[in-house]
């Protein structure tokens, strides 16, 4: 996996970024500091099944983590949050289709997450 944090579960929608998790991407230079508190890739049961993912699997953790980081933190814009963590799962091996599916669920209903971490 070429992102692959180290992290550890703090309880059942909980993890915690063990160490400073960056890296490069087309947009810049990504970097979450070690601490960072995350849910995983919000992906309900049934999605979970049908893609064949786990919302904590090694796939999609790294996305996750920084497209979490992003929607709490507004250091991009929300498009660019999910168009790189589309990037992030592509680069990740999680084929076409799925991260096409995933991305187009985040531009759907990902607004209510993006709209109430401003709170």
């Amino acid at each position: 996996m070429k992102f692959s944090p180290i992290t550890r579960p703090l309880g059942k929608l909980a993890i915690e970024l063990v160490e400073n998790f960056t890296h490069d991407t087309p947009w810049g230079f990504i970097s979450i500091p070690a601490g960072f508190i995350y849910n995983g890739a919000s992906i309900p049961r049934l999605g979970q099944l049908v893609l064949g993912v786990s919302r904590y699997g090694a796939q999609v953790r790294g996305p996750a983590v920084i497209h979490d980081y992003h929607y709490k933190h507004h250091v991009v814009s929300r498009k660019r949050a999910d168009i790189i963590f589309h990037w992030m799962l592509r680069a990740n091996g999680v084929n076409a289709f799925k991260a096409a599916l995933m991305y187009r669920t985040l531009r759907l209903f990902g607004r209510k997450a993006w709209n109430n971490s401003k709170k």
